[in-house]
């Protein structure tokens, strides 16, 4: 992401960053492209709200699904030529600060956002997303995940408490059917969570089968991606070459390409 802990834009990022995935065309597939569908089958949204939206590619995603309209909030710094949509969908704002659109939306968004706000940001951001829809897709930086800007990262149970607080119950329906899937970046397979008013949760049929989480059962997972990347940081390289029985060779993040297949064999989920 891309915001610091007032919702500015964060020195670290340059606009030739910002602008890049723009120059280069269409988001690429990815996360969203695995997630979005799964969500749109489940809810059906003719209308999202994305709250910290950034470059805008997970919008572009829902429309690309079949969503109708369209908005993104997120600050200053987002640009028509950062945009992956049509700037009219682009709402500048404070996401530190309480969000009041004054309309309604089938869905709200969030993802990776959390952790860039102070305390009292993240509830206002969460009182923002409920303000707004009965549905929430939410994912924030657990403890200790790491990353530009981030000045307050917490384990889903706390998020999970504030969403409680306002009549949402929290589905952990997304995470098992992306975990192994290697399209999916790690932290969102980590973390990325549906919450449903509870009022509404009735109006789903397709969701009827998934268990509603208070806020205290809301596991909290570290990835096996995650897991490596902090044991080739603390022990070297060597802790993964071929003499521990692992090929060498590396891929992104730090993460080596071996690790699909020494995870198969050696278990795929590490709880934290």
């Amino acid at each position: 992401m891309t915001r610091s802990a007032s919702g500015s834009v964060s020195p670290y990022y340059t606009q030739e960053f910002l602008t890049a995935p723009k120059l280069c065309g269409p988001p690429r597939l990815g996360s969203q492209d695995v997630v979005v569908p799964m969500v749109m089958k489940w809810i059906a949204p003719k209308s999202v709200l994305d709250l910290g939206c950034n470059d805008g590619k997970w919008l572009h995603a829902f429309r690309k699904y079949g969503a109708e309209r369209l908005v993104g909030v997120d600050g200053p710094y987002v640009t028509a030529e950062t945009f992956h949509l049509p700037y009219e969908f682009f709402r500048p704002g404070n996401l530190a600060e309480p969000i009041r659109l004054h309309e309604r939306f089938d869905l709200a968004v969030s993802v990776e956002v959390g952790e860039h706000l102070a305390p009292k940001g993240g509830a206002n951001l969460v009182r923002s997303l409920t303000r707004h829809a009965p549905v929430v897709l939410f994912s924030a930086a657990s403890p200790f995940q790491g990353g530009p800007e981030h000045v307050h990262e917490r384990w889903p149970m706390w998020w999970a408490r504030l969403f409680d607080r306002a009549g949402f119950s929290a589905l952990d329906c997304i995470r098992p059917r992306i975990w192994s899937d290697p399209r999916v970046e790690w932290w969102y397979a980590q973390n990325i969570l549906l919450f449903v008013h509870r009022d509404h949760i009735r109006k789903y049929p397709a969701l009827k089968n998934e268990r509603s989480l208070r806020a205290s059962q809301v596991p909290s997972l570290v990835h096996p991606r995650r897991f490596l990347f902090f044991v080739e940081k603390a022990l070297g390289p060597s802790a993964l070459a071929p003499e521990a029985g692992l090929p060498a060779g590396r891929s992104g993040h730090g993460i080596r390409p071996h690790s699909a297949a020494f995870l198969k064999r050696d278990g795929d989920s590490f709880a934290g």
